[in-house]
């Protein structure tokens, strides 16, 4: 078979040879001898390889039949390949509609252009943009035909330009004019059209972002509105509640109150701290939702980080037969650098946890640190540790299905056994989603029944090689133990700072008035300023304070701006925020506008403890810090003595008539105010405005310390129309709220005991009043003063009127002019007795 094969190759192939022979000779225009030769040659050839005796006419037949062949092989193979362009073509149609439909069912306008920027193509979309029909469009450039000024004509060019010049893709924000007149806004992506690595064009998708953005622009002034409402309703909840704190704090000192009453103080006081602790949950959990926490690294000392921490936490241990146990490890650095306040909140939030979902047995607080691993980069092994805390605690447990489900918000176990367990369940989702930012993890191990461990991680950097030491660990133990003896709610081991001297700055008597009377407790050199221009000049001065109590929220000018004019005078000493307004984040906003720390509204005395120790006592010599202390006891223990033998005092008493006469003094101050400008009408004016909604929150505060809360809402609806622009509403309800007021004064200012001083005992009593507060204004008491004036009780109308005189100078350390003025009093009265 093989050789058959071959054969007939060798046969065939001499026949190809020959008529490649023939044509060629042919074509070369040999003559018919030479070619009759040539085919006489091949006959030769051919009988002597088959023994076949070939004639030339036979040869002319073979090639004949050959020729034949080849015409219709070639007819058959043409066929094939029109079949096959055909098919080809046909399928190029079919993806040219399927492209074609594709690019004029996107709604986006797209198009493209040749190296001389005119257009090439588009698409339906942006067809109808323009209202244009393809012929008017295809050829021609960017031009005012199409809506658009010279100057974007201009733009686009340029813009076109770029993208072929650099080779590169542009996207940009763009008003693309309509043929309606409308100019909707676009986001187009421009990028070069190459081919065998040369740019031949451009093509240009623009998309339709008008509405996104309006969603957007909504959405963002729906989150600027929650933050806004989160801000308010802080302010709101935390205003008069600071009245209630602030008075409980302060009755909650005196150790002569019956037990009864203690108790009750101290449900007051455990009941206004959970309530603080939902709305700060709550405000945390919002501004964490909406993105708004950001991790601020900085240095702080780990120590007091701890002990701010145990001694917020301690408060929460109660009558419950807790043990708490603090366990720090001595080879932990000294300072590191982190976000101080979010490790307090995770610490807090873990400690918190553990006293509430333990009765009996112990807490333990564990602080240590853990190096890098040695797979570490060195230079991340240098300063880079992981700072690990654990909680540990013998309460209830958990099962596993509560540990799946123990971060999700609002998650709270045992609710039928352990109905009473304080809180919103959001501490622990907080916690989580703050370790997450701060790159760190935590883990946890519970068994029902036996009590959970907490771990948390949290990668921190070290300052330098100072470890805690020996010492201050045991400090830290030592201030547990001392605190477990000592400690009670509402009453914390203060140190007198007689050595100190601040001023406080607010616009509401009442808040000055619970400020002031928590500081007193230190035995504070204390000057107070009802307005931040005051506070300004009393700086201008010359006067120095250890620390300057500075309110966020004031009229005419705002602490931030008081504190930005005192900075600019030089004024480098500490300055602490009071604010209602105590949203998460806030003391970013504080530090950067010249604030050194802020202290929310309602004051919560273990901060206010913190803050006195750090800026006033920390900075004196332990040889005076020691004076003071032995000074404060021998005085500590005369008091007691004087209050043996009168047999008590009238503290209470004194601070609901402080508190009325307070209110007497912000409210005539707001009725005259109010009354000008509602006879000038100036509301338009927005500084107008503004001073009339601080105006109108100040006295709305006043209204609830005081428990108006009818007159209060109405200036609650007055100082949200302030807020809003509403001027028709301020218009038609400020006079209602005026009469209100004015009414209201008439009540307050006249109280039981007689209008005129008509006995000659009272005459007495009041003449010995008046030469006292003299005395006491000699001495810079400024308690004495008001505690005088509060224990008159029959005066006339007049005497009314000179008492609050002398308060107002007592409240604002007007001492010369205090005594002044009671002075010239007890003369006046002298002559008219005689």
């Amino acid at each position: 078979m093989k050789k058959r094969f071959i054969d007939t190759i060798c046969c065939l192939f001499p026949v190809i040879l020959l008529s490649a022979l023939i044509s060629g000779c042919g074509g070369r225009g040999n003559t018919d001898g030479e070619i009759k030769e040539y085919s006489a040659l091949f006959c030769e050839w051919l009988i002597g390889l088959f023994g076949i005796k070939f004639t030339v006419n036979h040869l002319s037949l073979l090639v004949l039949l050959l020729v034949v062949v080849l015409f219709f092989r070639s007819r058959l193979t043409g066929k094939e390949l029109e079949k096959l362009v055909e098919k080809r073509a046909h399928e190029l149609a079919f993806q040219t509609a399927t492209l074609s439909a594709l690019f004029d069912s996107i709604p986006d306008l797209i198009f493209t252009k040749d190296l001389n920027l005119k257009f090439l193509h588009c698409n339906k979309a942006f067809l109808e943009h323009f209202n244009k029909g393809i012929n008017e469009i295809t050829g021609n450039y960017d031009s005012k035909d199409m809506g658009m000024t010279e100057e974007e004509a201009h733009a686009y060019t340029d813009m076109d330009r770029k993208v072929i010049r650099e080779k590169q893709p542009v996207t940009i924000e763009e008003r693309i004019p309509r043929f309606d007149g409308t100019r909707p806004l676009y986001e187009t992506i421009k990028m070069p059209l190459v081919l065998n690595d040369s740019v031949v064009g451009i093509l240009g998708i623009a998309r339709d972002i008008t509405k996104r953005k309006e969603a957007e622009a909504a959405a963002l002034a729906a989150s600027r509105s929650k933050s806004s409402f989160l801000a308010n309703m802080s302010h709101e909840i935390r205003t008069p509640m600071n009245a209630i704190l602030g008075v409980t704090e302060i009755l909650i000192q005196n150790e002569k109150i019956p037990k009864d009453i203690e108790e009750g103080l101290d449900k007051i006081h455990s009941s206004c701290d959970l309530l603080l602790g939902i709305i700060n949950d709550i405000l945390d959990f919002s501004k964490i939702e909406a993105g708004k926490i950001d991790i601020i690294p900085a240095q702080y000392k780990v120590a007091s980080m701890i002990n701010d921490s145990v001694h917020l936490n301690m408060m929460r241990t109660e009558s419950k037969p807790v043990e708490f146990e603090l366990l720090v490890n001595e080879n932990v650095p000294a300072k590191l650098i982190g976000d101080e306040l979010r490790i307090k909140q995770i610490l807090n939030n873990l400690l918190s946890n553990a006293f509430k979902y333990t009765d009996t047995g112990k807490v333990i607080l564990s602080v240590e640190v853990e190096a890098k691993p040695e797979t570490a980069q060195p230079q991340q092994r240098s300063n880079q540790v992981t700072l690990v805390l654990s909680v540990q605690d013998t309460g209830q447990g958990m099962t596993n299905d509560q540990l799946d489900k123990l971060f999700e918000e609002y998650a709270r176990f045992n609710q039928r056994s352990k109905n009473y367990v304080e809180g919103t369940g959001l501490g622990l989702a907080i916690t989580h989603r703050l370790i997450n930012l701060m790159g760190g993890q935590i883990h946890v191990k519970s068994e029902p029944d036996k009590g959970t461990l907490f771990t948390a991680r949290l990668p921190q950097e070290i300052v330098d090689d100072e470890t805690l030491g020996k010492d201050v660990t045991e400090n830290l133990r030592q201030f547990r133990k001392n605190y477990m003896i000592h400690g009670q709610r509402g009453q914390i081991e203060r140190d007198p700072m007689p050595y100190g001297k601040v001023l406080v700055v607010d616009d509401i008597e009442t808040n000055i008035y619970i400020a002031a009377g928590l500081l007193k407790l230190y035995k504070l050199q204390i000057e107070i300023a009802m307005s931040g221009q005051e506070a300004i000049d009393k700086i201008k001065e010359g006067n120095i304070y250890d620390v300057l109590f500075m309110d966020h929220m004031m009229p005419e000018m705002d602490g931030l701006e008081a504190v930005k004019r005192i900075r600019g005078f030089g004024y480098a000493h500490p300055i602490i925020a009071l604010t209602a307004n105590a949203v998460t984040g806030q003391a970013d906003m504080f530090l950067e506008n010249g604030f050194d720390d802020f202290i929310s509204k309602p004051i919560d005395i273990r901060q206010l403890d913190s803050v006195l120790n750090t800026f006033i006592r920390d900075k004196q010599s332990p040889e005076i810090i020691e004076s003071a202390r032995r000074q404060n006891e021998t005085s500590v223990s005369e008091e007691a003595g004087v209050s043996k033998e009168t047999g008590g005092d009238s503290n209470h008493e004194q601070i609901n008539s402080f508190l009325i006469d307070s209110f007497i003094r912000d409210a005539n101050k707001a009725a005259a105010w109010l009354d000008e400008a509602l006879l000038k009408n100036e509301f338009e004016d927005n500084a107008v405005l503004q001073k009339f909604t601080v105006m109108i929150h100040g006295i709305k505060s006043a209204l609830w310390n005081i428990q108006e809360t009818e007159t209060a809402d109405l200036a609650l609806l007055l100082e949200t129309g302030g807020r809003e622009h509403d001027i028709n509403l301020i218009k038609k309800t400020a006079p209602e709220f005026l009469d209100k007021l004015r009414a209201l004064l008439e009540k307050k200012e006249f109280k039981p005991g007689g209008n005129e001083a008509s006995e000659d005992d009272d005459m007495e009593k009041l003449s010995g009043a008046l030469n006292e507060i003299q005395r006491m204004a000699g001495d810079y008491d400024r308690k004495g003063i008001l505690d005088i004036i509060a224990g008159v009780k029959n005066y006339s109308k007049e005497t009314k009127a000179v008492l609050e005189i002398i308060a107002e100078h007592a409240l604002h350390s007007e001492f010369d002019e205090a005594e002044k003025t009671a002075k010239e009093y007890a003369a006046d009265l002298a002559k008219n007795e005689k």
